[in-house]
């Protein structure tokens, strides 16, 4: 296996396990913290994990299955009612990036083309929990 390819399933696998990490501290916080917005952002918490679970489904796993040239993609479905508890976005996060990380691990060799794009879903992730992270913090305060 390529040391690269490496790298990278194991940075997404770390993503997970941050998000995991996370969801003690979203179930303990009042689900209207979580809808908030704070300062120097548009977004609240519970908007970024859903622009995160937007993404995985909508752009990183088709993209990523094209990239490797792989026809038997799982079509996901989540049906994101209105009034969806943070935790619950979180947990479909994860489900749907296992799935991206479990079907990526299967290609080798990685065309260079994927390898680049997964590196930029990595990139993406790590700032949009880096500003979860922020908010959490900006709470305490």
């Amino acid at each position: 296996m390529d040391e690269g390819r490496d790298a990278i399933l194991d940075q997404l696998a770390y993503l997970v396990d941050e998000l995991e990490m996370q969801r003690p501290l979203l179930a303990a916080l009042p689900s209207e913290r979580l809808t908030l917005t704070h300062v120097g952002s548009s977004d609240s918490i519970c908007d970024r994990y859903l622009g995160m679970l937007e993404a995985e489904i909508t752009r990183h796993l088709p993209e990523a299955a094209r990239l490797a040239g792989l026809d038997d993609v799982p079509t996901v479905t989540v049906t994101i009612e209105p009034d969806a508890e943070t935790v619950w976005l979180v947990g479909e996060l994860v489900r749907v990036r296992g799935l991206l990380t479990g079907h990526m691990a299967r290609v080798d060799p990685w065309p260079d083309a994927l390898a680049e794009y997964l590196y930029g879903v990595v990139l993406q992730d790590t700032d949009a929990l880096r500003k979860v992270a922020e908010q959490f913090h900006e709470m305490r305060s």
